[in-house]
């Protein structure tokens, strides 16, 4: 057949001959794409299919999108709708007299390319109270398919396409929303339903506008997301402190793929916030942010070409996944641009949904999608004063609305489906907490060996301020907690970190120097201990670092500094892994201006010192570092954060970290919605009966806005003159945290966290009720791990590894997977020895576990 003209094959049949030359008079692609799509019509049409013969039109495709449009005339129309008795057919298909309602069901059409996403339109004059109801259904390979979709709430189509300036061939048409379509789906049926009202519907014509909208941008790297927070971070600092709310991780127009826009924007300051929802189901077609990239870009493309929009009609998309993609662009002075979304726009913040929210699809939005609207809604409502409990004029609708409210309070529509609309409350409930502060961390007790509880440790002095250096680390696969003392002679005390329990001691041999030979120890991601001396003057007695590659090693000299005229030692900082030469050990000048930061290029052997200027520091010093910036505490200053170069971003309030507070560590929690930064603090009172105690403080918004989420209560009486003590971060891989305190002359404790009214609990807890912790092994690895996951049903699977400093170094998508017990191979050959979190994504299930490489 392929060797034949459309004449030749049609010259023995009249209708045939008709068709033809229908087709080359509405066809305008290139003619082997016209045979091609000819016969493949006139095969359905001799194969006894009550079919339409559907003319390809061809609109010029983006690098990321490839359109089509596929036209059914009145003539063809009329020839599918005689197989129904209650149509009748002349010029136009409408009801037979006696008829009230009648349905239209296509033959099968096969697509000339694969397709994701589509949306019929038609011309047709309707009547009051009459309706045109349109259905499709597709399929991978024409004999399994989707349940029949409805389209959704019709509206006209523009005039002209403002992407070309050219007038719309389709103006005059009604168009339904976009649905999204299984990937890769090349057939499409679609059945038409005429209903009378005042009297018949008349149908004109039909058509169908098919997308291909899966090449695009790849997802932001971890870098690309680290530069994105730091910038927020940044903007956070320079912003008016009542504008407190952080902005979420919104991906950009450039990170989806977004066409520019065909035309300028109108602009007003919003004072409501509109949820939608795309009525297409998302279910497995948009399970990670690659397919929600597509769905996005299909939508705007669909709004753009077929309706004759200038952009996409929201000003943002929530993904199920909980990802957010920018809609139509922000105005340059923070303003808002008006969208095309409710038939209401001015005066609204448009946010699509993604996903099918009523019959027949019922799907249910995921706490992760609803955690999406409530961070951008609070970060929206932050900037312009907006109470989401309260109802007010909006000016679009001409009347008052909930200021958070659903589609279908300003319009006649279904939208945004009954299981979204009904979670409006939870969206406002959850925008509310975010607003007053977020959901708090609390503290609930581990271990006590101090004077308040438990009794101290025979090593722990009371008096005499022996005990000050504390350190966390998973050594030689064990999870241990490590503590310098000095009563009764030199000694490194080993403990388990579940209880405290004494275990061992590390070897001192060869240890020297200082006015404490060692005085605070800390351990690398992969292992490594690394303790450190007291001089209070460098440049005479040297400052100096040991290390211990396990607990039977003999300690070796890696540092010894003389190159200035420092106190050095209170406190040392490690980050980062030997294996990869990342690790970077701090040690602030006490009474000075000057941290000093020493790299190594020599897996941790030897290391190099380089200084960094900053304000003025008081006394026990104690460096917390992220990663492109670091917070400095110390006695009789107080607290802060500075830039790599030494530059000052911002100051605690002395009501959340006090002036008393020497140690100081940090840490990055990644198990809610949005990533939250803590810093661990270390408080004492001298001269009172208050021996030291932990403070939690949440610094995702930058030091100036730090705020106190919880304090632990006194660790004892006993007098600490010297303000000395330190803490210790671990991650427990399941959202918290245990944190290690020592208070010199008073002892020890642990504590971990957990987060309450806030969305990580929420999440959190949903986890625990439906999943079981994934298991990994082997553990310790060196080139991949295996993680064990129950599903309880068909999810997409994504499994993310980050490193202490909550850094996503690694991540890896397994698409849709059945559900059932499942093992997913994680290759970790790339990454250095250290110890890593993992979390493992399915649909809205999230769970954490903790895993060790070694190299």
């Amino acid at each position: 057949m392929s060797t034949l003209s459309p004449s030749a094959f049609c010259s023995a049949n009249r209708f045939c001959i008709h068709m033809h030359r229908f087709l080359l008079r509405h066809s305008s692609t290139e003619p082997t794409a016209f045979a091609t799509a000819f016969f493949m019509l006139m095969g359905l049409f001799f194969a006894g299919s009550a079919v339409h013969a559907f003319a390809q039109e061809a609109v010029p495709s983006s690098d990321d999108v490839q359109r089509h449009h596929l036209d059914l005339g009145a003539k063809d129309l009329q020839m599918a709708a005689k197989s129904e008795p209650g149509l009748r057919v002349d010029d136009r298909v409408s009801l037979k007299s006696n008829v009230d309602r009648a349905t239209l069901t296509s033959s099968v059409i096969e697509a000339p390319f694969a397709f994701n996403g589509l949306a019929p339109h038609w011309r047709a004059e309707t009547p009051s109270d009459a309706h045109i109801h349109v259905e499709v259904r597709t399929s991978r390979d024409g004999s399994s398919w989707t349940r029949w979709t409805p389209t959704g709430h019709a509206a006209p189509v523009e005039p002209t396409i403002k992407r070309t300036g050219e007038p719309n061939p389709y103006a005059g048409d009604m168009a339904t929303g976009y649905v999204l379509t299984e990937l890769g789906s090349r057939y499409v049926q679609f059945r038409v339903t005429l209903e009378r009202g005042a009297d018949t519907p008349q149908l004109d014509r039909i058509s169908m506008y098919l997308v291909n909208s899966t090449g695009g941008p790849s997802e932001p790297s971890a870098e690309q997301n680290d530069a994105y927070n730091e910038r927020i971070e940044q903007d956070m600092k320079s912003a008016n402190p009542a504008k407190a709310v952080s902005k979420p991780r919104i991906y950009t127009r450039s990170e989806w793929g977004a066409q520019a826009p065909s035309g300028g924007y109108r602009y007003y300051t919003a004072d409501h916030l509109g949820m939608h929802h795309s009525a297409s189901t998302s279910d497995g077609n948009a399970d990670t942010w690659s397919e929600c990239a597509a769905a996005v870009r299909g939508i705007q493309d669909f709004h753009m070409y077929t309706n004759g929009w200038t952009d996409i009609g929201y000003n943002y998309v929530v993904c199920q996944t909980g990802h957010i993609f920018q809609g139509r662009e922000d105005g340059d002075d923070g303003s808002d641009i008006v969208g095309a979304h409710d038939g209401a726009n001015t005066g609204s913040v448009g946010v699509d949904g993604l996903g099918y929210f009523h019959a027949p699809y019922d799907q249910t939005p995921t706490n992760a999608m609803l955690d999406g609207f409530a961070e951008l809604f609070a970060w929206i409502a932050d900037r312009r004063g907006i109470d989401p409990s309260s109802a007010s004029y909006y000016y679009g609708y001409g009347g008052t609305v909930d200021n958070v409210y659903g589609h279908r309070d300003v319009s006649a529509t279904a939208c945004p489906g009954d299981n979204l609309y009904t979670e409006i409350p939870t969206v406002i409930s959850k925008t509310n907490t975010i607003l007053d502060g977020g959901g708090s961390v609390t503290l609930t007790s581990d271990w006590q060996r101090n004077g308040a509880s438990g009794g101290r440790p025979s090593w722990f002095s009371s008096t005499a301020s022996t005990e000050r250096g504390l350190a966390y680390g998973v050594v030689g696969g064990k999870e241990r907690v490590y503590a310098v003392s000095r009563t009764g002679g030199l000694s490194v005390q080993v403990m388990r970190a579940s209880d405290g329990a004494d275990v061992t001691t590390l070897s001192t041999s060869g240890i020297s120097g200082g006015v404490y030979a060692l005085n605070d120890i800390e351990a690398s991601s992969d292992g490594v201990l690394f303790a450190a001396n007291l001089t209070t003057d460098a440049s005479q007695s040297a400052f100096k670092v040991y290390r211990w590659d396990s607990e039977s090693d003999t300690p070796t000299e890696v540092v010894s500094y003389s190159g200035a005229a420092l106190r050095l030692g209170d406190h040392i900082t490690v980050t980062g892994s030997t294996a990869d030469n990342s690790i970077e050990i701090w040690a602030p000048g006490s009474g000075s201006n000057n941290v000093v930061r020493f790299a190594t290029s020599t897996n941790g052997q030897s290391f190099t010192a380089s200084t960094i200027t900053v304000g003025s520091m008081g006394s026990t010093p104690s460096v917390g570092a992220f990663s492109q910036y670091f917070f400095l505490s110390s006695a009789g200053v107080g607290a802060g954060s500075y830039n790599d170069s030494g530059s000052q971003r911002g100051t605690v309030p002395a009501s959340v970290i006090p002036s008393t507070t020497g140690s100081l560590k940090t840490y990055a929690d990644f198990s809610g919605p949005s990533m939250r930064k803590y810093a661990a603090a270390y408080d004492y009172v001298s001269g009172s009966a208050h021996g030291g105690k932990l403070r939690l403080v949440d610094v995702t918004d930058g030091a100036s806005s730090a705020t106190l989420q919880d304090e632990t209560p006194w660790l004892g009486g006993a007098d600490n003159p010297n303000g000395t003590g330190d803490v210790a971060v671990k991650s427990n891989g399941d959202g918290t945290f245990t944190i290690f305190v020592l208070a010199t002359n008073n002892g020890l404790a642990a504590y971990s966290t957990s987060t309450v009214n806030g969305l990580a609990a929420s999440g959190t807890e949903a986890s625990e009720e439906e999943w079981e912790t994934p298991t990994a092994y082997p553990n310790p690895t060196s080139e991949s791990v295996r993680i064990d996951v129950s599903l309880t049903e068909a999810s997409a699977v994504r499994v993310e590894v980050f490193d202490i400093l909550g850094r996503r170094v690694l991540s890896r998508d397994y698409g849709r997977i059945g559900g059932g017990e499942r093992t997913f191979t994680v290759p970790v050959q790339n990454l250095a020895s250290g110890a890593y979190l993992y979390r493992v994504k399915a649909g809205e299930r999230t769970a954490e576990g903790s895993i060790r490489i070694v190299k």
